[in-house]
C-alpha cells in the first residue's frame, strides 16, 4: 500500500500545516455551498433565499476550529 507522509517545519510553517491538517473540513464546508448553490439554480430559488442559506451554512462553520 502507498503511503504518504507530509512534513512541515513547525512554527515557520504553522500556516500551511493547519491547511492540510484541516483540508477535509474546508472541503465539507465548500461541498455544503456547492448543494445550496445547485438547488437554487435547479429550483430556481430566490437569490435572497439562497444567500439566506449561505449564511446559515457558513454559520455552522466554527472557524476558530481550523485556524
Amino acid at each position: 500500500m502507498a503511503k504518504a507522509i507530509l512534513e512541515f517545519s513547525l512554527p515557520e510553517e504553522q500556516d500551511e500545516f493547519t491547511l492540510a491538517k484541516n483540508g477535509g473540513k474546508y472541503y465539507c464546508i465548500l461541498h455544503g455551498i456547492q448543494d445550496i448553490i445547485r438547488e437554487h439554480n435547479k429550483h430556481d430559488l430566490a437569490l435572497e433565499k439562497c444567500w439566506e442559506l449561505l449564511v446559515e451554512e457558513m454559520s455552522e462553520f466554527d472557524m476558530d476550529e481550523v485556524s
